[in-house]
């Protein structure tokens, strides 16, 4: 049975929604271009040693990695193996949206070296469209395991995103 690990530091996707500048993985935030909205750079770090090991990992886990509020747009979205796959280095990870398309940021990339990053320059369903847009409902964005079951791989997930709430709720 696959498992869906939270590494967002959010208990859920249905609780309160927090403003991204006062989450400790937010990189840049609040670029001031103009009063409409604000963009910036969210980080989160997967790591799957870091999963009890009374949960067995499967091919089909999802790491949920960076919480999007309601009303933001994700322009694009990438990750950086920062540690690689010591024993399934056939195991690759697609990145996507839980309530949207689960490959549409990467598809099936695989983390057997360290210091490479997976981004969306093949043409993704996301980064094609122009980004998602997360509209009336939060969600988050996710690694997808796919092929194999991760045991150790540390990845850095990053997404570039706009605040498009309106000015008086930010």
């Amino acid at each position: 049975m696959a498992i869906t690990v939270n590494f967002t530091g959010h208990a859920s996707i249905a609780g309160t929604e927090v403003d991204p500048s006062n989450v400790s993985t937010v990189v840049g935030n609040s670029v001031p271009w103009n009063d409409e909205g604000r963009i910036g750079i969210l980080k989160s770090r997967v790591d799957v040693g870091e999963i009890p090991s009374a949960s067995t990992k499967t091919s089909t886990d999802v790491y949920q990695a960076i919480y999007i509020p309601a009303y933001f747009k994700v322009i694009d979205a990438w990750f950086e193996v920062i540690e690689a796959e010591a024993t399934n280095v056939t195991a690759t990870f697609c990145l996507g949206i839980t309530g949207g398309t689960t490959n549409g940021f990467v598809t099936a990339a695989t983390c057997a070296v360290a210091d490479v990053a997976h981004s969306a320059s093949n043409g993704s369903t996301y980064s094609a469209a122009g980004g998602w847009s997360s509209d009336a409902t939060a969600d988050t964005i996710d690694l997808l395991t796919a092929t194999a079951a991760f045991t150790n791989v540390v990845v850095d997930v990053y997404a570039l995103v706009v605040d498009m709430r309106a000015s008086a709720n930010r």
